[in-house]
This record gives structure tokens, sequence and C-alpha cells, in this order.
């Protein structure tokens, strides 16, 4: 694992001679390459043969001086120059000694290195979009700050997308390595196929253990959902995969009702524009709001929305009743929501035990009668939120909740933000 370079003769690294009385040894440079997953070389001439790292940079590091022969082994104290000889500065690489997942990411070293993993058939607009709001963001960030941007298939050259695009991956997965910053897997219809590729979904899991952050767009979720990276989390994909997701793996805990959920070092987003979001989530975190939102305006994007806005409405969510009673139920609820709506009340007007209405709810909508309610009082809160200068404290009388307390919890617990934090976001009153 060590490597070491050799300089052509004494002197500084431009060449002129070293100061009289010292010595050129190895200490803070930048990284030379990002290939390496767990080396950096860092050059600089100092008088003292062992390096001085800062303290939260847990590395080792030697340079050691040898006459001119290479087949002289550094000895365990390093020794002095002799009088006019001509002293050649041996660098040992650094070992890092950090963990996987910050391996190879230098404090020094500021552009991001952002990998798209491809496939065929997949969605043009799950790269498309997150890859041109990392690229915009080059224009708001001070030189060398942005990020670097690659897109890998299982083989390098044309990827046939769906719909009859094709990109071209630069690199395949093989030759994909080095440190990371963030690994994105976009999604499309040849996911299905994909999952069963357990050459590409290993290195999938290889790679993710030496990325800070790992992410998916739409049914890209399925990719990491396959290769364990979502076990034990929150995810989400696109709507009419959410089903399938929670089925497929449940050990992932699937939130149908965000555009995208940030768990730890895995995000994942709903369908093709809510990678857009996500790649602006993260630019926020990389950068800052400003940055964020200058982006969001170059790409002439409506509102940066944050990871509780819902994929669809109530309406859209639950299934149209074929029962003329259960469809009157749910408009009479859209009308009353402040009113008692326990599921007594509504199976006292569908004229139904609370039994029988519950069981038949549920299977002609895919929600419980509860459920329901909550989602439609959180529709209605949502749009007072959005549309109202409205006290919080009234928004939650008006829907049904009766306090703040409780309208805050319901919108942590469902969309991920407080009520006044959606209302910052959406808010066009005025």
């Amino acid at each position: 694992m060590l490597n070491s370079i050799r300089t052509p003769q004494a002197g500084t690294a431009d060449g002129a001679a070293a100061p009289s009385g010292q010595v050129p040894v190895a200490v803070h440079a930048r990284v030379v390459t990002p290939r390496q997953p767990r080396c950096w070389l860092r050059r600089s001439y100092h008088s003292t043969a062992w390096t001085k790292l800062p303290e939260d940079e847990h590395r080792l590091a030697v340079a050691v001086l040898v006459e001119r022969e290479p087949e002289v082994r550094p000895p365990a104290v390093p020794p002095r120059a002799k009088p006019g000889a001509k002293p050649m500065a041996e660098i040992v690489m650094f070992v890092s000694l950090l963990p996987n997942g910050t391996a190879g990411q230098d404090d020094q070293v500021t552009q991001r290195r952002v990998v798209f993993l491809v496939y065929p058939r997949f969605q043009v607009l799950d790269l498309a979009g997150p890859h041109e709001v990392f690229g915009q963001a080059e224009k708001w960030v001070p030189e060398g700050e942005g990020y670097s941007v690659e897109i890998v298939a299982g083989r390098a050259g044309s990827v046939p997308a769906w719909h009859g695009i094709d990109v071209t991956a630069g690199s395949s997965v093989q030759d994909c390595d080095g440190p990371l910053d963030t690994l994105v897997v976009v999604g499309g219809p040849g996911d299905r196929e994909v999952v069963d590729d357990e050459e590409l979904v290993g290195w999938l899991k290889a790679a993710a253990g030496r990325a800070r952050r790992v992410a998916s767009v739409c049914t890209g979720a399925f990719l990491l959902a396959r290769a364990g990276l979502l076990d034990g989390r929150r995810a989400v994909t696109h709507w009419a995969a959410c089903e399938r997701l929670a089925r497929d793996h449940p050990d992932v805990t699937v939130t149908p009702d965000q555009i995208f959920v940030h768990d730890g070092a895995v995000w994942t987003s709903a369908g093709i524009t809510a990678g857009m979001d996500l790649a602006l989530a993260m630019v926020e975190e990389d950068h800052g709001p400003e940055v964020s939102r200058a982006v969001a305006r170059m790409l002439v994007m409506f509102v940066q929305r944050p990871g509780g806005q819902a994929q669809f409405s109530t309406q859209l969510a639950a299934q149209r009743p074929t029962r003329e009673p259960l469809r009157d139920v749910q408009a009479w609820v859209t009308d009353h929501i402040a009113d008692d709506l326990t599921v007594r009340v509504l199976a006292e007007r569908a004229n139904m035990s609370e039994r029988n209405f519950t069981r038949v709810f549920r299977a002609e909508t895919g929600l419980t009668p509860a459920a329901y309610v909550e989602t439609v009082r959180l529709e209605a809160a949502r749009a007072l939120l959005e549309t109202t200068d409205t006290t919080i404290d009234a928004i939650a009388r008006a829907c049904g909740f009766g306090f703040a307390e409780t309208l805050h919890r319901r919108f942590k617990r469902t969309l991920g933000v407080t009520p006044g934090q959606y209302r910052h976001h959406f808010s066009r009153a005025g």
C-alpha cells in the first residue's frame, strides 16, 4: 500500500535549491489523484524528516532521506545529510486511518466528485435534471469548489435510455475507483432487469462504502435496496412503485407522501423531477441556501420543494370507491373537516355498522377511514398555509386538529417539516 516518488534532484518543488542546512521532506500538499481510495501525497519542504499533521487528522506519514541508490533501506532514525552529498527526498504516501466513509476526503480538497450510475432503459430526466443542478452550481461557488460529474455504467460507451435516447458513459463501473463524494443511481423501467445483475449490485454496494453519501432518483431506489443500502432506513420512490418497494423489501420503511427522504448518508427521491429537488437540497447542504436558490432561479424552478412536499393529493392517492354511500362519505369529509369524523360518525352516514364500514372502506379505497380523514385534513392545512396568512393555531382548529401542537406533530411525522417551515417554502399569500 505504501508507494514512493523520488525527485530527480535535491531542491524545492519548483526546482530551486533547498535552503542551506535544510533537507527536503514530505509535509502538507494537496491530493494528487482522486482515484486512490486510501492514499494521499502531500509535498512541501521542512528541516525535519517527520511531518507534523493537525491533531484532527489521523494519518501516518514518514519521509526519509536516502542516497541515490534505490536499494538503500530507510533506517529506523533518519540520518543527517552528509556534507557535500546530494540528498534526495523519498516521499512516502500517507496511509489513511480514517473510516471508509471519509477515506479520500481531504480537508484541502474542495471539489466534489459526483458519479451517476446508468443502465439500459433508464429515465433520461432522472439523470439530466440532477446533473444540470450540479453543473449550474459551478457558477455560484468559488472556482474549484463545485462538482466534478461523471457517468458510469456496466460498460463504457453508449447506453440506451428509455424512449430511444442514447447517453455516453465515460467509464465502466470496474474503472470507476477511488473516493467518491456523491453516488447517484437513476431510475427507469430497466430497474427490473438490472437488480438481478449481481456484478453491478456488488459494485454498487462496494462503491457506497467509499462515498460520503448515496442517492437514488425514482426507481433507482430498488438498486439501493437490492444492495442492502436501505435496510432499516426510510426511503421513497415514484408513487406508482412505492407499494412494490415495500413489498419486495420489507426491511425498508417506505414513505410515499414525500418527494425525497434524507436518512443519514442515504438519500432517495420520488419520480423524475423530484430528483432535481433532491440535488438542490444536496447543493444547499454543501454550499448553503443562497447557492441552491440561485441554481433554482437559473433552472426556472418555481420553488425548491422540501422533502415533505406530497407527491400527489389525497383524492389521487385513494382509489375511487364503487359504492355510492362511500363516495358520499368522502365528499362529506372534505366539506366538514373540522367536525367529528370518527369511524362511528362516518359509518352512520354510510348506514353501515362500524366494523363493516371499516372493512369495506379500506377494501375500496386502500386507506383506513382514520388515515383518509387525516390526509384530507393535512391537505386542507397545507392549502391554508400556502394561500393565507392565517395563524397556525387557527388553521389547526379549522382543519380538525384542535391545537397547533397536534398539527405540528402530524406535519413532522407525515411530511418531515413543521407547519412554519412548510409555509416558508410554499406560501403564496400576499
